[in-house]
């Protein structure tokens, strides 16, 4: 008779910044019980991967889990699979990162189980064609990708009954194709129906000495037995997982399970096989723009088979997401650092590695980069691997011209002691990060409203530029809070997108830009606006000056905003609020206008800091109201609001002469609580 092998690929994964209480249901319903299943079933051997936020949680605070899973790995029942540590999307990190992540994971699970892995977990199974000489270097010896990857370029299912070689330049590494098909099955359907199907894959040609048993290979998110909705139910009271692994003992006559080290041991590959750029089919139309993920969307459900939609690149996502761009240019700009440092200390590295955590950079049909607080976890962990190389226990001050975001044009870097500042020249002029290296926090991060698929059919708010801060607004005075707040406005000036020219002297950034503004009629005339942030890292201060100046031959009466974004993570809780000459007024979610304020704070107790708005000489209307965007809170699921950041606007009437120029002052002040 015939006989296949079959294994088992069981992937366990939650985002390095993740919520405590997702870790303890994550484990509560789903990982400790799926151990627990495979201890009462030492015939089934499978393959786990846990990702290195889950690695940090089990060795800090699981010892009872570690032993376990310790005791199934030394009787052979399961392969401990390696991987990059705190699971990055492999192309959007420099080589040098991917092999220090892919290294440093097989040295924490050497230490912990005792073994070397020799296979990876990649990713969101994202694929690039370079990648077999990084994880050869890296000592990997083999990898899985879906099968669809390999479809793409004319494999047929049959092709796929085990692994393929690929190489670049010489270096080379297994693939084995993961079974996209069977997947569905569990644990939804009874398991004889799995085996029924995955017998039928069965090759009708009999077996010989020289060919290898064929193997079909599954891999699965650990999440999907007890976390996604449902499964709980299914998998542990109903039985199902302990049923599935009877049968799989029961079948022993026609099928055997295996490792993938145990295959690759046991098992040569059927042949080589050279794959292009890609990851699974649903990612290639989450990073198209709409319009085309629309038409993706629609000709797979006039069922196109899904290995002839080319869908989209990974990197996508870098362009989709501006705030995403900037975020992954930002993680390589410290990589650099770090790797220019003479010995840099290895937490240092640590932290790189945890802001490089994929889920932030990317975004499907819920989370990802539009959840806050995997930004925040990413900025965070950045300034901490800055803070672990540059000096803190003196003030130093340093400006520089740095094409940071590879746009072919230079951002202004302001970098201190205790203040970091990127101001954008060729974008409106404005400050896209403001980082307080005490509390290791960006006080500008924030995510724009814009429109995805699962909007259709919803009323929303859209924004015209991009959540920055800084950013300078001529509106007319009829123009409300309410009506600025939706985006429902006619911007007078042209200057929230405009190009300014940038200055540096000593602690001071100039930008300068001579734009217009629609003056009687709409005319538009000719207006200077010349902005100057002054930089005190003693006082954790900015020190803010515009020169207005009407060049034209009208005379302007107009309305003058700079706005402010402060990602803060809460919008409604206690210990997050506004307060106003002193006196707590209104939570970050609120939004409300305050007239003729001398100062102003936005506060957060958590995180022990206030950003306090101080006007001299001139008091300003203030405009608060919050960012929100609206996300599925579960794949399929309503749209919730997801607090983004709490817009903080100082305007003030202009009366602008022909021929004269008026000036605006105020600072900006961080102050630990």
């Amino acid at each position: 008779m015939n006989k296949l092998e079959l294994a088992l690929v069981f992937h366990h994964h939650q985002p390095s910044g993740n919520l405590p209480e997702m870790f303890e249901k994550a484990f509560r319903e789903a990982y400790e019980p799926f151990v627990d299943a495979l201890e009462r079933h030492p015939g089934v051997r499978v393959t786990l991967h846990y990702s290195g936020a889950l690695l940090d949680d089990i060795r800090e605070r699981r010892p009872a889990f570690l032993e376990k899973l310790r005791a199934l790995q030394a009787r052979g029942q399961v392969e401990l699979l390696g991987g990059a540590m705190y699971e990055p999307i492999l192309a959007a990190i420099p080589d040098r990162d991917k092999l220090g992540q892919i290294r440093y994971n097989a040295e924490v699970l050497e230490e912990m189980f005792g073994v070397r892995p020799r296979g990876v977990w990649l990713a969101e199974r994202v694929w690039e064609p370079h990648f077999p000489a990084i994880l050869e270097a890296a000592g990997v010896k083999y990898t899985l990708l879906d099968d669809t990857q390999f479809e793409a370029i004319g494999y047929a299912p049959g092709d796929l009954l085990g692994s393929y070689l690929t190489e670049e330049e010489g270096r080379a590494v297994e693939v084995f194709p993961m079974n996209t098909e069977l997947r569905p099955l569990l644990p939804f359907e009874p398991p004889q129906r799995f085996l029924e199907a995955l017998r039928k894959l069965m090759p009708t040609a009999p077996e010989t000495p020289e060919t290898p048993l064929p193997l079909v290979v599954i891999g699965e998110d650990g999440e999907k037995f007890g976390l996604w909705e449902g499964t709980a139910q299914i998998c542990y009271e109903g039985g199902w997982l302990d049923r599935f692994f009877e049968a799989l003992e029961k079948a022993t006559d026609w099928l055997s399970t295996t490792t993938l080290e145990a295959r690759v041991k046991t098992a040569r590959p059927l042949s080589h096989a050279y794959l292009p750029s890609g990851a699974y089919a649903e990612m290639g139309e989450w990073s198209l723009p709409l319009e085309a993920a629309a038409a993706f969307r629609a000709a797979r459900e006039r069922g196109v088979p899904v290995p002839r939609l080319a869908g989209g690149h990974w990197r996508n996502f870098l362009v989709k997401y501006p705030e995403v761009g900037a975020m992954q240019k930002r993680m390589a700009y410290v990589s650099r650092k770090l790797h220019n440092t003479p010995r840099a200390p290895q937490q240092a590295y640590v932290h790189l590695y945890r802001a490089q955590a994929g889920d932030a950079y990317w975004h499907a049909h819920h989370g990802g980069a539009y959840h806050n607080f995997l930004r925040f976890s990413v900025y965070r962990n950045l300034i901490e691997a800055e803070n672990a190389v540059e000096p803190r226990k003196y003030s130093w001050l340093e400006i520089e011209y740095v094409d940071i975001d590879a746009d072919g044009s230079e951002e202004v870097v302001v970098e201190s002691n205790t203040m970091n500042l990127h101001f954008k020249p060729r974008s409106g002029g404005t400050l896209t990060e403001w980082d307080f290296r005490p509390r290791a926090v960006n006080l500008t991060d924030s995510f724009t409203r814009r429109r995805e698929p699962y909007h259709a059919g919803t009323d929303l708010l859209l924004d015209h530029y991009l959540r920055r801060s800084l950013i300078d607004h001529f509106v007319g005075g009829e123009v409300s809070l309410q009506q600025f707040a939706q985006g429902d406005y006619l911007e007078l000036g042209d200057f929230v997108h405009g190009d300014f020219e940038a200055g540096k002297y000593r602690n001071r950034v100039t930008l300068r830009r001579v734009g217009t503004v629609r003056g009687p009629a709409g005319v538009p005339v000719e207006v200077e606006l010349k902005k100057s942030v002054r930089v005190l890292p003693k006082e954790n201060r900015l020190e803010i000056e515009y020169k207005i100046t009407n060049h034209g031959d009208w005379d302007i009466i107009t309305r003058f905003g700079s706005e402010w974004n402060f990602g803060l993570l809460a919008a409604h809780a206690p210990d997050r609020y506004y307060a106003v000459g002193g006196r707590r007024v209104a939570d970050l979610g609120s939004t409300f206008e305050t007239r003729d304020v001398a100062q102003a704070s936005l506060v957060d107790e958590w995180l022990g800091l206030e950003v306090s708005f101080e006007f001299e000489g001139r008091e300003a209307l203030l405009w608060n109201h919050p960012v929100e965007t609206l996300v599925p809170g579960a794949p399929g699921g309503a749209l919730e609001a997801v607090y983004q950041s709490s817009v903080t606007m100082p305007l003030w009437d202009l009366d602008l002469p022909k021929r004269r120029s008026r000036r605006l002052a105020y600072s900006v002040v961080v102050r630990e609580r």
